[in-house]
């Protein structure tokens, strides 16, 4: 499986993330709905999260992407660790890559499960524990402008 190499710092810890390629798993990446994004922002209002800033960031060709606009989602649902990577443009956002390699072998076995996972992991907040949000610092910046 094509992977997407990220390197996460946090105030105290510098920590090393393998992605796997949605498109690679799938055939295609996840587009997120504005619909999606309300419900998320929902959760994180009642919810909260931990931040960090993603350092480096390099797509399956090696391919530098810290520069660009992505962000990292990480939680626990229904007990399980999972990890969605997002890269944001004007048109929206699409998730291209997940974590970790379990879920990764789950969603090729099933793609189709992908979008289902994907498009209702905020919509029972009870089931969602953990979120932790990394994102580079030119999305950092486009966030505060």
């Amino acid at each position: 499986m094509k992977t997407w190499k990220f390197r996460a710092k946090t105030a105290q810890e510098v920590h090393d993330f393998t992605f796997y390629d949605l498109k690679d798993i799938s055939g295609d990446v996840v587009g997120l709905s504005e619909r999606w994004f309300a419900i998320f922002e929902n959760y994180m209002r009642i919810k909260g999260a931990q931040r960090f800033i993603i350092e480096e960031l390099s797509d399956p060709e090696g391919n530098e992407k810290s520069e660009e606009d992505y962000m990292v989602m990480m939680l626990r649902f229904m007990g399980m660790p999972m990890g969605f990577l997002m890269k944001f443009s004007e048109m929206g956002a699409d998730v291209v890559a997940v974590w970790p390699q379990a879920l990764a072998e789950y969603l090729k076995d099933d793609p189709k499960s992908a979008t289902l996972l994907i498009s209702n992991l905020f919509t029972r907040p009870e089931r969602v524990s953990t979120l932790i949000i990394g994102v580079t610092r030119s999305f950092e910046k486009s966030i505060k402008e």
